[in-house]
């Protein structure tokens, strides 16, 4: 979430846990993104900002520390979502919490908690949609493939069991009827 409008010139990163001290009347919300989706479109990142093309996805994942000096990203890309929005005890540091996967559903949700007309008017205008250019690395993956995300992921049970293991809180994340 983000400050009152008549906030915007105050606006500035702050740890969360001071942000939250600071600023407790501000209402925070974030959208998940399914662990499986995440992971191809970080593949299709470090591919597209250079990676050596010939490094599979199931090698991308499995090479563990040795990923940061094969990419030019941070690596804060693959850190788990959970690592932004909650506490190391696994407290969420949001008010609303909804699911790309059910983004049109959760945004008039979260629409209808914040009750901001400016908001609702350009949420009925243009909907939720996901980007058609820019940062759209895993939709080039997967179409590519002709494969879902989690068909992707799922061909591979090491790469699975792996992803599953390490994104262990933000499979707990997803939306109900996500790949779990």
């Amino acid at each position: 979430g983000t400050p009152a409008a008549s906030d915007a010139h105050k606006r500035q990163t702050w740890a969360c846990g001071s942000a939250l001290q600071k600023h407790p009347e501000y209402f925070r919300w974030t959208f998940s993104r399914p662990v499986f989706d995440r992971a191809v479109s970080v593949y299709g990142m470090a591919r597209h900002y250079g990676m050596d093309k010939s490094i599979s996805l199931e090698e991308f994942w499995l090479m563990g520390s040795m990923r940061r000096g094969k990419v030019r990203m941070a690596p804060a890309h693959w850190l788990p979502q959970m690592n932004f929005i909650a506490s190391s005890a696994g407290c969420l540091a949001v008010d609303f919490l909804g699911s790309l996967v059910t983004a049109e559903t959760d945004m008039k949700r979260l629409l209808a908690i914040i009750n901001s007309t400016v908001l609702s008017a350009y949420h009925a205008e243009h909907g939720f949609k996901a980007p058609t250019a820019g940062n759209t690395f895993g939709r080039s993956i997967v179409q590519a493939a002709n494969k879902t995300a989690y068909e992707l992921v799922s061909e591979n049970p090491r790469l699975a069991d792996y992803l599953k293991k390490a994104y262990a809180q933000d499979l707990k994340l997803c939306a109900p009827g996500d790949y779990q």
